[in-house]
């Protein structure tokens, strides 16, 4: 079992009256007075940062905690009186609040047991990612989901054989990045990759760059001798005619053949199910069995989860490196909206939200008001009842609903709900609702 690392800044003996030793729970704590002191003898990162903020906790020492341990889980515990101020502390980096009230040796029982099955699960994606990575170079494509997963495992084939590939996948979901990955990771990889779109070739454009041309002695098609050693993309190959498809799959033939060895990796992507064009007669059978000798289904980003919030994350870190710009964060309650929204533009849609809102948003913090999607989905009362919920689950799913409207204000929540706020703090504590 790992040992995951606890720093804990408290002035009071809050934390360490409710420990004994320095490894309790299967963690490894070290306890310090103050931010200056802990940041002069810390070498370690640690996975939690504990501060006791009593009455208040300043701006300039959670940035300053964030700025230097910017991975760790940021738990600040507050009394009463400041925990009205739980949007502000949001603001400047903390992932948790709690009440002191709440400060016992069960709470913190659960606390480290939630904390550190979503450290192990976030360290078995890593290990996984880095192992792909670590036998081909897929680290530029972001994410861990079981979807990104499935595609590298087609991936890892794709760069091991000499196959005519077929990348299937919506409109901005990354086909032509998929694709240069394939290159870079093959025996191609030395020779130039030629990326022709389709849907951009008129008739007498494709003609002179992908069909045959008799008058030359090699009877090379243009588009294969500039992509000669290396690898030839072919996109949105759904768009030809015909007539086309037909002409198309004659060039290719000898090149496709499975028993020649080509000189040139060939490369399709379609925005379409080609297998059910093919079906229906819309496109042409002989060349869709002769590109799809292996297909890689690029998903949608609505089918990646969790992804989401790592790639707007990523986006954000490369938009403020590349402007020079300070770190900025996203909300809990914006990482809510994305996950709730469908993203038909896929990346290319969640790229551009996240650079306008860096744009626009002055605060490290980026909340609501900076962006530009629809809001997340409203609460649907509806698709509630069809679940086989308790009447106890039914209130959570409300508390939760009205959290995220709030900001994760419990003062301003309890008011709309008309309970006492140590109602929702009680939630909290049992793990019914979360502060996100």
């Amino acid at each position: 079992m790992s040992t995951y690392k606890i720093l804990c800044i408290e002035s009071r003996p809050l934390m360490r009256n409710l420990v004994s030793g320095q490894e309790v729970f299967g963690w490894s704590w070290s306890f310090f007075t103050s931010v200056d002191v802990a940041l002069r003898n810390i070498e370690v990162p640690p996975d939690l940062i504990i501060i006791d903020g009593g009455q208040g906790i300043k701006q300039d020492q959670l940035l300053r905690l964030r700025d230097h341990f910017p991975l760790a889980y940021l738990l600040g515990v507050l009394d009463g009186n400041t925990m009205a101020s739980i949007r502000l502390y949001h603001d400047w980096g903390m992932d948790e609040l709690v009440d002191q009230q709440w400060v016992h040796e069960a709470w913190l029982s659960g606390l480290l047991k939630r904390l550190a099955h979503w450290f192990s699960h976030y360290q078995s994606l890593t290990a996984l990612r880095n192992e792909l990575a670590a036998s081909h170079h897929f680290g530029n494509i972001i994410g861990g989901s079981p979807a990104v997963l499935e595609m590298i495992k087609h991936l890892k084939k794709a760069v091991k054989s000499h196959v005519a590939v077929l990348l299937q996948g919506e409109p901005g979901v990354g086909k032509e990045m998929i694709a240069r990955t394939i290159h870079a990771n093959s025996t191609f990889r030395e020779g130039p990759f030629v990326h022709f779109s389709l849907s951009g070739l008129g008739s007498s454009a494709f003609a002179k760059e992908l069909l045959s041309n008799p008058e030359t002695q090699t009877k090379k098609i243009n588009a294969l001798r500039k992509a000669a050693g290396g690898t030839l993309y072919l996109s949105e190959v759904e768009v030809l005619s015909l007539q086309q498809q037909n002409a198309l799959y004659l060039a290719l033939s000898e090149i496709l053949s499975t028993n020649h060895t080509p000189g040139t990796r060939l490369i399709f992507s379609s925005q379409s199910d080609l297998g059910h064009l093919s079906e229906s007669g819309a496109f042409s059978l002989p060349l869709y069995q002769d590109i799809s000798q292996l297909i890689v289904k690029v998903p949608a980003l609505r089918e990646r989860g969790n992804d989401v919030g790592i790639l707007a994350q990523h986006f954000l870190t490369v938009f403020s490196e590349e402007n020079n710009s300070p770190k900025k964060s996203f909300s809990p309650v914006v990482l809510q909206c994305f996950l709730s929204y469908d993203w038909p533009g896929n990346i290319r849609e969640l790229k551009s939200t996240v650079e306008l809102a860096a744009v626009i948003s002055k605060k490290p913090v980026i909340e609501m008001d900076s962006i530009s999607i629809p809001a997340a989905k409203t609460f649907d009362t509806h698709t509630v009842i069809s679940n086989d919920k308790t009447l106890r689950e039914y209130i959570a799913d409300l508390v939760q609903y009205q959290l995220g409207l709030h900001q994760n204000n419990v003062v301003e929540t309890a008011k709309k709900l008309g309970v006492g706020k140590s109602t929702i703090y009680r939630m909290i504590q049992n793990g019914e609702v979360k502060i996100l």
